[in-house]
């Protein structure tokens, strides 16, 4: 236990500034009971004939007016050993589970996103923090020492293959053979027909079918016995162990034989979208493991689920030094409606202090009223916004009755005061819609804004029709003569934000230089809404259009003649910035 714990809470240490002391074994008193809490965590195995792998609970203290909230001072993590016991994967299916509980254990609600290791629709095999999970834990606690990226594959966690197998051990398996029913080789396939080669899976295949890889090995010209203890690692997009299964390859000398090494059912793996790949290792165990061959196939993307709620935090001076006023900017792609919660070290003028957190409730897009916070002292501050959603958890599903409410969104607010520009005011966003660049959701008081012939306006586009509810409040526009573009773009590397001169979003011109054959040329660029100004409904602008270096597609939202129009041009000149369009379509 003690070596799964340290395993476990290592994983979390390494993506976030959080620490941990495992203390060794001992009988330590059940939690539950409030007499018994000494601030010690306690983790056990119990035997339950229920249908949970791990269960974690924690109990708070007093209100700590340093901290601005009940800090967690106690707590237990079960294991339960009946259930786990029937799990394929028993070697680290625990190992998964506790890493799952020890994200509750820390503060992480489960998650809506199915990549996720909190994610619990039902309880999924991940064994590693996602990108959700990275995020989470590091507005709760920082980055930790040595930066780790949310949006990239921890290298510590990828799995290693060792070195491949002499051609003596090769020489017979994994090649086609004189079994009447083998393939010309390895070939992935479905348990209800597992001579029929696929290249993978999608959401046709039946939810119910087990994927797996049909193996001959074997030949009538093999001099002796093969007999080899073989796993099969399973990886996930990201380079991952998903699962390990292993067997036994056995067959008397000059003889052909199959077999299939099973792996998942098809609605587990849907759950990952992606290249998978298995590889095929002998004698993984032991002090020398060899390759033996791999494979890959396909999970097509057909998720849908939940969304994070966006939010932006707009700061300015208070009524003295040490106060400070801030509002949220939130929009929830769906339209559910949000929830907004507040936990701070300093005084809400409206909150009456009764609860554990103050609340404001918006709409589905909308910007909260100024908040007026008294911090008490100068310095440093920190303060959590949760921005909710109401949607039903695992929408469709019994399991998101159960599966609790947890945050969808988290921001973390560094207030110093006083303030001084807008660098006092920092932010760290849990939401895997926002960069984690304050810049891109921190905005301070808005400045007079300085026209200019080339730039008249603070930031490009137009306010679309709100009939059209296309979740924007700013769109890109072609002016009526038709010859010219302004808009605000993101910019993207294959499909990861990427910044120009640490800049996120910027103003864009066009020049529509063939309008018979869609052709326009870049004519100016700078940082969007640099003065901070606001739409005229009092909201922070957003961009319409993104471009992809890596693809060269610019993508935009864009009004003319009355009409809203979603269009695409492709790069076809990267000297001069020359776009052709590939298509568009009248919303």
């Amino acid at each position: 236990m003690r070596a799964l714990l340290r395993e476990a809470a290592a994983r979390w240490e390494l993506i976030s500034g959080i620490r941990f002391e495992v203390l060794s074994a001992g009988n330590y008193p059940d939690d539950r009971d409030e007499s018994n809490r000494d601030g010690i965590v306690r983790v056990s195995w119990v035997s339950n004939t229920g249908s949970f792998a791990g269960r974690a609970s924690v109990r708070f203290g007093r209100f700590d007016p340093i901290l601005g909230y009940y800090p967690y001072t106690d707590g237990y993590i079960e294991l339960n050993i009946a259930e786990l016991q029937t799990e394929q994967e028993l070697s680290w299916g625990p190992l998964s589970t506790l890493t799952h509980e020890i994200g509750h254990l820390i503060g992480l609600g489960h998650s809506d996103i199915p990549q996720s290791l909190m994610f619990a629709n039902p309880y999924n095999r991940r064994g590693y923090p996602g990108e959700d999970d990275i995020r989470a834990a590091q507005a709760l606690y920082g980055p930790p020492a040595q930066a780790v990226s949310a949006s990239q594959a921890v290298r510590d966690w990828m799995f290693q293959v060792p070195p491949a197998a002499d051609e003596s051990t090769t020489r017979f398996i994994f090649k086609k053979n004189q079994h009447t029913l083998s393939p010309d080789g390895p070939i992935v396939m479905l348990d209800s027909d597992p001579y029929k080669k696929i290249a993978g899976i999608d959401a046709s295949t039946a939810k119910d079918d087990y994927l797996g890889v049909l193996i001959p090995f074997g030949n009538f010209d093999s001099p002796a016995d093969i007999q080899l203890p073989v796993s099969m690692v399973l990886l996930d997009p990201v380079g991952y162990v998903d699962a390990i299964y292993t067997g036994n390859l056995r067959c008397s000398a000059r003889s052909a034989c199959i077999t299939g090494f099973y792996a998942s059912t098809v609605e587990t793996l849907l759950n990952i979208p992606g290249t998978w790949q298995a590889f095929f290792i002998a004698n993984l165990d032991s002090s020398d493991p060899r390759f033996l061959y791999s494979t890959s196939f396909s999970v097509a993307d057909t998720l849908s689920y939940n969304k994070a709620p966006t939010a932006r935090v707009i700061f300015e001076p208070g009524g003295n030094s040490t106060s400070v006023r801030l509002r949220i900017q939130a929009h929830d792609e769906e339209q559910d409606n949000i929830l907004l919660r507040w936990h701070t070290t300093g005084r809400i003028a409206d909150d009456t202090g009764i609860s554990l957190y103050y609340e404001r409730n918006l709409g589905p897009s909308d910007v909260s009223p100024w908040e007026e916070i008294d911090l008490r002292s100068s310095g440093q501050h920190i303060l959590f916004v949760e921005v909710n959603d109401d949607a039903e958890r695992y929408t469709g599903s019994g399991d998101g009755k159960w599966a609790g409410e947890g945050y969808r969104t988290l921001l973390r607010i560094t207030v110093n005061l006083p303030l001084t520009d807008s660098n006092s005011v920092s932010v760290i966003s849990s939401s895997n819609e926002v960069n984690s660049d304050t810049t891109q959701h921190l905005v301070a008081q808005p400045q007079t804004y300085q026209a200019s012939a080339e730039w008249p306006l603070p930031f490009s586009g137009v306010a679309p029709d709100p009939l059209l509810k296309l979740g924007l409040n700013n769109i890109g526009v072609m002016n009526d003569q038709a010859n010219a573009i302004s808009t605000c773009i993101e910019t993207y590397l294959n499909g990861v934000r990427k910044p120009i001169d640490g800049k996120l979003q910027m103003d864009i011109g066009f020049r529509v230089t063939d309008l018979n054959n869609g052709v326009i040329q870049l004519s100016q660029a700078r940082a969007f809404n640099s003065s901070n100004s606001l739409t005229k409904d009092g909201f922070l602008p957003e961009c319409s259009g993104s471009f992809d270096f890596f693809t060269g597609v610019y993508s935009d939202t864009l009004q003319f003649g009355g009409k809203a129009y979603r269009v695409q041009f492709m790069l076809e000149n990267s000297d001069v910035a020359r776009f052709r369009l590939m298509n568009f379509e009248a919303l």
